[in-house]
């Protein structure tokens, strides 16, 4: 279970399933922000991780600036992006930080702290039971 305070709690999982021991959740720290569609952007985000006093639980903590980031600065053909028609707006889009792999635990939820102007996205990796060979040749 994904527990985010700040702007709003949320919380999303999928509960137990079986093999919670070949699994981890990946946070993603980041912004929606303002982006032409065509650069790559990236941001300066962090995921902290501390603990609750007393009980040993731990949380994370996403801090950022959303005015800081970095893109490639590229244009499409002509001074013009490539991707959109000229009289096309520019659109939000999820920006992202730093990330971060924490084991999976269905019995415990992940509690997030964001700030009010950043976000946390995730992701669940899952290994596969058997391994494959790597091939000579």
């Amino acid at each position: 279970m994904i527990v985010l305070e700040g702007a709003g709690r949320t919380r999303s999982g999928d509960g137990p399933v079986t093999g919670e021991d070949n699994m981890e959740v990946e946070l993603i720290a980041g912004a929606n922000i303002v982006t032409d569609g065509v650069n790559q952007y990236r941001m300066q985000a962090t995921i902290e991780e501390g603990t609750v006093s007393g009980y040993g639980y731990p949380y994370w903590t996403v801090k950022g600036d959303v005015n800081t980031v970095a893109s490639t600065r590229m244009g499409g053909r002509g001074g013009r992006i490539a991707s959109r028609p000229s009289s096309s707006p520019e659109e939000k889009e999820f920006v992202e930080g730093s990330s971060l792999k924490v084991g999976y635990n269905s019995r415990l939820p992940i509690v997030i702290y964001c700030q009010e102007d950043m976000e946390c996205q995730y992701r669940i990796w899952k290994v596969v039971d058997k391994a494959s060979t790597v091939m000579e040749g």
